[in-house]
């Protein structure tokens, strides 16, 4: 599907959509919206209750066989694409070619938007983990 979107209005160039995306968030269709999508930008709050501790207990517990607890922001993240499940992505139909049928001409636009969004936080986390803010608001 991004290979026939990127084919159909970006001449094949990555390069291309990635900059359309990044001027839709600073003054385009996703300027107003943006703002909404860092509402976490914690790089390092455990989806479970947040526990303090010394660092030399941080590192020994990292050392310890067992599950990663995972963070809160990607958990966070994860859910806000996956309510995209049931009202998209599970409206496919046994047998519609998923490139020319309007599960296509629906798709597009969250594909193009989740993507946008999970950039923006990314660039947002980023600068968390190196400057101490989000520094895109």
């Amino acid at each position: 599907m991004i290979t026939k979107l990127l084919s159909a209005n970006y001449s094949n160039s990555v390069t291309t959509w990635a900059n359309t995306l990044a001027t839709r968030i600073k003054t385009g269709t996703y300027e107003t919206l943006a703002s909404s999508w860092i509402t976490c930008s914690s790089t390092t709050n455990p989806a479970r209750r947040f526990v303090s501790k010394r660092f030399e207990e941080d590192i020994a517990d990292l050392l310890r066989p067992r599950a990663i607890t995972p963070l809160a922001c990607p958990l966070v993240w994860a859910e806000d694409s996956n309510s995209y499940d049931c009202s998209i992505v599970f409206s496919y139909a046994t047998g519609q070619d998923l490139c020319t049928s309007s599960y296509y001409t629906d798709a597009v636009p969250v594909i193009e938007t989740q993507i946008a969004k999970q950039g923006y936080r990314l660039a947002a986390w980023l600068n968390v983990l190196f400057d101490g803010s989000t520094h895109l608001l």
